[in-house]
This record gives structure tokens, sequence and C-alpha cells, in this order.
């Protein structure tokens, strides 16, 4: 599944790849990726 909206890939997927600009930044399961610093940088806006 290939999704932009981050709530809906995280209710929806065991596991997770994330891409910035097309290169894997993260990958892992739902509390991983959500605990990288990376996830919050680019994709959270933290």
């Amino acid at each position: 599944m290939i999704e932009h909206d981050m709530d809906v890939a995280l209710d929806f997927a065991d596991r997770i790849t994330l891409l910035h600009f097309g290169e894997v930044i993260v990958e892992g399961t739902r509390t991983e990726v959500v605990a990288d610093p990376r996830t919050r940088e680019v994709y959270l806006g933290e």
C-alpha cells in the first residue's frame, strides 16, 4: 500500500517504509517508525 497520510498508514500497516526524495529514511514497525527522529522531522514537522 502506498499512502501519504501518516495517520492512515499508521492505522493500517504493520511494517512501514518511509521515503524522502526517493530514498528510504526509516523502515520498521509502527512503534519504531514513530519513535525515529527522522520521522518526526520529515513527516510530522517536529
